[in-house]
Parts: structure tokens; sequence; C-alpha cells
């Protein structure tokens, strides 16, 4: 074996994603039977079932924007396959000749309304590589086409006017502190913020 050959067999692999989840997940195992036998109040120990068991539990939660991502990716592939994507492209910056700074507000608003009514942030994944080529081909940098998304769904999502998610929780959070909910202060706050 020449010296090459054994500098290449003690280089250390990088960990995957799932091995450095997995050591995470058993981590905060190990910390939960910690303040649980710590007599924490609220917290129970894990066990091996609910390590095991963890990220498939995970992945049903989070089965709805899996889906989301799964079929807007699918489509937007076979769309880019078909050439359908770069001809819708190309005429919408073609009709904007001249106003392509309309699409950005246009474009933010959207994914706004998106993240205020239902918390659309995870579920836009696959828009970043759609807007980037969008803003790439109306002139602009691929950061405006992120940016866009991010910031469009990230303020909807701060708004938060009739988000189920964010809403839900605030409301029942209230009402078991003992503070009176008024339902049209909140989403009223919740308009004021999303303008």
């Amino acid at each position: 074996m020449t010296e090459k050959e054994k500098a290449k067999s003690r280089k250390r692999k990088a960990l995957s994603s799932f091995s450095i989840l997995l050591i995470i997940l058993i981590v905060l195992a190990i910390i939960t039977v910690i303040m649980g036998a710590s007599g924490v109040e609220g917290v129970t120990g894990a066990t091996l079932a609910d390590v095991t068991t963890a990220p498939v539990r995970g992945f049903t939660d989070a089965l709805p924007v899996c889906l989301f991502v799964l079929i807007l990716g699918g489509f937007l592939g076979i769309t880019a396959e078909t050439g359908a994507l770069d001809a819708g492209i190309a005429a919408l910056v073609r009709k904007l000749h001249g106003n392509e700074l309309l699409l950005i507000p246009i474009l933010m608003f959207l994914f706004s309304i998106c993240g205020t009514t239902y918390g659309m942030c995870e579920e836009t994944v696959p828009f970043y590589l759609l807007l980037a080529a969008t803003m790439v081909a109306a002139g602009f940098d691929s950061m405006v086409g992120a940016a866009t998304v991010l910031l469009g769904a990230g303020t909807g999502v701060l708004g938060s006017t009739v988000n189920p998610f964010a809403v839900g929780a605030a409301v029942d959070a209230l009402s078991t502190s003992g503070i009176a909910i008024n339902q049209a202060t909140i989403i009223g706050l919740g308009c004021v913020l999303w303008l």
C-alpha cells in the first residue's frame, strides 16, 4: 500500500444527514430522561419505543408538506422537461418588457397571501427554482427570485391573519392563561402586521 492510499483510507467520511438527525434524536432522548428523572414538571423521559417511532411520527405529522413539495416538484420537473416552463417564462418576460420591476411586488403579494392564510413557508421550496429562472430571464439576479419567495411568504406568515396553525395556537394559549379572547382584535392585529 502506497502513502497516498494510506492517507485516503485514514480520511474520515462526512456524516450523512440521516446520521446527524439520528444523533440529535438520541441526544434529545437522553436529555428528556435526565430531566424527567430530576423531577422537572411536565417532562417525561423518552423510552426506546419513542426513539424508534419518532421518525415515523415526524413524517406522519409533515405528510401534507411532503406531498405538496413532491407533487409540485414533479409538476415543475415535467413542465421543465417538455419546455413549457421555459416558454412560459419567456412569454412572461416578453409581456413585462420594460416593467420587470412589477413582477417582484406582485409575486411577493401573492406569496404573502398564501403565508397569511395557511402558513405557506416550507411549501415554497419548489418555487425557488422557478422564480430564480424567471428573475434571471427578466434581467435580475437569482437571489432576487429567492428573496421574493422568502420575504413574500415570510411576511405573510408573520402576519398570520387567519392561519389556523399560528392563530389557533395563540388563541388556545390565551384561553388557558385566563386572558379574554376577542377574535376580531386578533384578526385585526394580524391584518395590520400583514399589511
